[in-house]
């Protein structure tokens, strides 16, 4: 028996999936709008450590562009199995991106766990030594963190803001997981 194929059926039900593809985006990093206690953006804060401050010392910490260098082959692979997925109906554009936003902001603080260079000059650590004593004057009685030497993790507030959201291509970031 002869079977037929309905092209025009076929090429309708392909584009209809090519258009879920357009303008949703997966966002990794800080969302707009989080700030420290005192009102500092986290965000301006994160593109002074990935860019640096030379004229008043800061060295760059590249950890988004080391994250990204480092793991974007995965992340492609990953998008390349998920959107043949979508396709095929198995999962939603949205899970998808979700999915693949959940492993980069991992994969991003897995970076700065892993030291980003360059390290903390001596000066820095013990600032952040002088300033954990005020507020607790027991603090490094029985020892000292070894976090407290981590660069780009001094509070931990910019690690604990590292996030992912799904959303449309060119809007700000304001959501995450």
């Amino acid at each position: 028996m002869a079977r037929s194929f309905d092209l025009g059926r076929i090429a309708r039900a392909l584009s209809d999936r090519a258009a879920l593809f357009e303008g949703r985006v997966a966002k990794v990093g800080i969302p707009a709008g989080k700030t420290y206690p005192d009102g500092t953006s986290i965000g301006y804060i994160a593109a002074i450590q990935e860019y640096g401050a030379p004229e008043v010392g800061i060295p760059p910490r590249p950890f988004m562009r080391l994250t990204r260098a480092r793991k974007q082959a995965d992340w492609t692979r990953q998008l390349t199995e998920g959107a043949e997925a979508v396709v095929q109906r198995r999962l939603s554009l949205d899970g998808m991106l979700e999915a693949v936003g959940t492993v980069a902001a991992a994969d991003m603080v897995e970076t700065i766990a892993r030291r980003v260079p360059p390290p903390l000059k001596p000066a820095t650590i013990e600032a952040r030594v002088r300033r954990a004593r005020r507020a607790n004057p027991r603090f490094g009685t029985k020892s000292v963190p070894a976090t407290l030497s981590v660069p780009l993790n001094d509070t931990g507030t910019l690690v604990a803001h590292i996030t992912h959201g799904v959303g449309p291509a060119g809007d700000d970031f304001r959501g995450g997981a």
